[in-house]
């Protein structure tokens, strides 16, 4: 389930926690693509796609954005293509009758991000107006550097059996936020994967890891490399063992993630 944004170019910041709290709850968001420059032939194609493969469109409404030439024109991209639209004012902005939006968005309902109460009763409002997303399988890999070549391997087999996985040396882009992209992937993923091995269980950033997934009830599933004690409050019972026949483990794995081998 894709949800297509619409917002002013230099605004992506204001609409990122829409964009995270929809991820958290199954739904693919696109925000634009970062590579191109805004306006040019090349953008517009790539946002045109985006909106016209997407389920639905979200219209962010702000000072800049009501008066952005490149809104409009996604606004009407949307409605050409018949996508559900909502809008949500993030700013205390009237479009007056003058204004080139009014034909397109006089008809629609505003949604407001105006406070954080009213933030909280629109995300809630979206998750239950928009079509809920199949469920979805993506692996976080908590792992220790010096598990390295095993990761590899077992990325490379989840890929091939069509399971989505992420890991911070092959999904970080350059110059993001490191602690930001890994926060941002723990808070999207369904499932953390965590490497179980005599370094991973003396590492802060795995316990880290750990910590965050439980506060937000992520299913935990410890793959067993060594005889290293799993973390506390991690169960035994969920572990898979990965220290002799890794073929038959990985089957298991499969299985446990509710994937047809």
């Amino acid at each position: 389930m894709t949800i297509a944004f619409i917002y002013n170019h230099e605004e992506r910041e204001r609409v990122d926690f829409v964009a995270r709290s929809l991820e958290s709850h199954g739904y693919e968001v696109t925000l634009g693509p970062l590579a191109r420059k805004v306006g040019t032939s090349e953008w517009f194609d790539c946002v045109r796609a985006d909106i016209e493969s997407a389920q639905a469109v979200l219209v962010f409404l702000t000072r800049k954005s009501i008066r952005d030439d490149w809104v409009l024109q996604r606004i009407a991209v949307a409605l050409g293509s018949g996508k559900p639209l909502f809008p949500i004012r993030m700013d205390d902005v009237v479009i007056g009758k003058s204004s080139p939006l009014r034909p397109y968005l006089r008809h629609y309902q505003w949604l407001s991000c105006l406070s954080d109460a009213d933030s909280e009763r629109t995300l809630e409002f979206l998750t239950k107006a928009l079509p809920r997303p199949p469920p979805r399988i993506e692996c976080f890999i908590s792992y220790s550097r010096s598990d390295a070549d095993f990761v590899r391997r077992l990325k490379a087999e989840l890929t091939k059996h069509g399971i989505d996985s992420w890991r911070d040396l092959d999904d970080i882009p350059a110059g993001a936020s490191w602690d930001a992209e890994i926060e941002r992937a723990l808070s999207k993923c369904s499932h953390i994967l965590l490497i179980v091995s005599e370094r991973s269980v003396k590492s802060a950033n795995v316990a880290d890891e750990v910590s965050f997934a439980r506060e937000r009830k992520k299913a935990i599933i410890p793959l067993l490399l060594d005889d290293a004690p799993l973390p506390l409050r991690v169960h035994r019972a969920q572990a898979i063992d990965f220290r002799s026949d890794y073929a038959q483990a990985f089957q298991k794995l499969v299985h446990n993630l509710g994937i047809r081998a």
